[in-house]
């Protein structure tokens, strides 16, 4: 699991606050001026109850979850059919689909080979449902282009 972080402001990055200043003139543009883009407004929306994790196999690649993806997930929403949770399922911590059939509960790895395990309630800890993943782009390429 990773720990929550807590965003700081990298002043190097910000642009700057009064570009006439830096420049001796008052640029055109300055009306058009935007801030950068943090990240975690974007993907937090409680940060009381957001954690994040990391995926350490490739089991969910049918759900296009791979090795390295991480998950922010957050403790205060209510799962439903589909989501994707963060639980705690015979003595470890997993991510895995929930579907909800009446009052029955299953989780799946989304594989169209295996059917989605039927789970009692008591025999788990749904700790939180995923929000967002943000995958790795730059791992080893899966197929190679053939050269004339």
């Amino acid at each position: 699991m990773l720990k929550h972080r807590i965003h700081i402001p990298n002043e190097e990055l910000e642009p700057l606050s009064d570009p006439g200043k830096a420049s001796g003139f008052v640029s055109p543009a300055e009306d058009y001026m935007a801030g950068r883009l943090n990240i975690l407004e974007r993907l937090v929306k409680d940060p009381v109850n957001t954690y994040y994790a990391e995926a350490t196999t490739d089991e969910l690649m049918a759900l296009g979850i791979s090795k390295g993806t991480l998950f922010v997930y957050d403790t205060s929403i209510k799962a439903k059919h589909g989501s994707l949770v963060v639980v705690w399922y015979r003595g470890e911590w997993k991510v895995r689909q929930v579907y909800l059939l009446g009052k029955q509960l299953f989780l799946g790895t989304g594989k169209a080979d295996e059917e989605p395990e039927l789970v009692q309630q008591d025999e788990l800890l749904i700790r939180g449902v995923v929000t967002w993943s943000c995958r790795p782009h730059q791992n080893k390429p899966q197929c190679y282009v053939r050269s004339r």
